[in-house]
């Protein structure tokens, strides 16, 4: 098992627009600016040289001469409010070709956070276990490198693994708010002959005050543009 530490990320602000629903324009209401942030991602080439110190796993990336692998950090940090609370958010990533070819198209072989409850434990460190799927780690994985902390987890659910259409989805439990940082890492497996490009779709839920739950579609507050990726090529892909 390989242990990986996610490279710090810039974080760019992200503006929370009202859809229209219930007889309410989008004019109707303000959006909500200053909620939600986004770091990353971030693309780390799973590369046999980067894995060498675990056999097992540099052996793998060798044996699928068809397939290339990159490990993708994606970052998010929520601001509570009190008065508008965030309910439910999600981060889905539409993953493609760049060629625009036919498939196999590019898939998340594997997705870390899978599911948050409550109570639970939470480290700063990545690990990679057999065939390059994100190991569970905490207090009793035995964590070498990395800080883990106890807390209660705002409820996280990953979907839609190994597919190319892989999504977190956050809400509200009861004693937990949506606020803080949430890292989100998923293993891309992208067909070699080709780049692998994704979009990131984000939105929410927010209790807006007299108006009640609605639903928020989000974009950069900087560019009306996608938030989009590319994984770059690489020497020997």
């Amino acid at each position: 098992m390989i242990d990986l530490t996610p490279d710090e990320t810039d974080y760019r602000a992200v503006m929370l627009e009202p859809r229209v629903e219930r007889g309410h324009s989008p004019g109707s209401l303000d959006p909500l600016t200053g909620r939600i942030s986004l770091g990353g991602p971030v693309a780390i080439p799973l590369l046999p040289e980067r894995l060498d110190a675990d056999r097992e796993l540099a052996d793998f990336v060798i044996a699928d001469v068809a397939s290339r692998y990159d490990l993708v950090n994606l970052a998010a940090t929520f601001v509570h409010s009190e008065d508008e609370p965030l309910e439910r958010v999600w981060i889905r990533i539409a993953l493609s070709r760049l060629d625009g070819g036919a498939p196999p198209l590019p898939v998340a072989w594997s997705m870390k956070p899978d599911r948050l409850e409550d109570e639970g434990s939470r480290t700063t460190g990545i690990k990679l276990g057999s065939s390059l799927k994100i190991a569970n780690v905490g207090i009793e994985a035995g964590v070498e490198r990395g800080t883990t902390h106890v807390l209660r987890d705002v409820k996280v659910e990953a979907l839609h693994a190994l597919e190319s259409n892989p999504t977190w989805v956050l809400e509200r439990t009861e004693g937990s708010p949506i606020r803080g940082t949430q890292r989100f890492v998923l293993v891309l497996r992208t067909p070699r002959e080709t780049r692998a490009t994704g979009t990131i779709d984000l939105g929410a839920t927010v209790r807006r005050r007299r108006f009640g739950i609605l639903t928020h579609q989000a974009r950069l507050e900087a560019t009306p543009e996608p938030l989009t990726f590319t994984i770059a090529e690489r020497s020997g892909a």
